[in-house]
């Protein structure tokens, strides 16, 4: 019998499954990632480009509880791990560019936020917002992403990501200053 939804929608494309990758492939991933992000803080921030605008995050990783692998991005899905691989990798390379996990603050205080950058929702769940300053690079930062349920603190998702900033615009002041010295 013929489906009348299926013929609404028309033929849907294939998906390939993804390659489950090495522990060096998805190293590579994300030390690509981490070299975006510290390239960005090379660049200055355009005259009228906003704050937010010199800002670019890149993915580092993201785990369902409930689910066994892991999807590992560049600029697109590149693979799968499992999520415990891919999250003792994750640090590792964090680890390289500055991040250390004692060292954050809540992206968000105000609103219905409170100050250690958690949301309570109407379902019994929470989210939660922290940002992990790079010690070793000036500009990079980590970011965590988190839903939780609100009375065990167990952990539903997680989101890393990392971000680069641009330097401010004022810097090519300081540069223009110095040639006319």
């Amino acid at each position: 019998m013929i489906n009348p939804e299926t013929l609404r929608r028309g033929p849907q494309p294939e998906k390939h499954p993804l390659p489950v990758l090495t522990d060096v492939e998805v190293r590579n991933v994300l030390v690509g990632n981490m070299e975006r992000a510290q390239a960005i803080t090379q660049q200055i921030t355009g005259f009228l480009e906003s704050p937010i605008d010199s800002r670019k995050k890149f993915n580092v990783f993201s785990m369902v509880a409930d689910e066994e692998m892991s999807t590992v991005r560049s600029e697109e899905e590149v693979g799968l791990c499992e999520k415990g691989r891919l999250q003792n990798v994750a640090f590792e390379v964090m680890g390289k560019y500055g991040l250390d996990t004692n060292k954050f603050k809540p992206e968000y205080t105000d609103g219905n936020f409170d100050s250690n950058g958690s949301s309570r929702h109407n379902d019994g769940t929470s989210r939660e917002f922290l940002i992990y300053p790079s010690q070793t690079i000036p500009g990079v930062s980590f970011k965590r992403w988190r839903d939780y349920y609100t009375e065990t603190g167990e952990t539903i998702l997680v989101s890393w990501t990392v971000e680069g900033q641009k330097q401010p615009f004022r810097r090519n002041f300081k540069a223009l200053a110095l040639k006319f010295e």
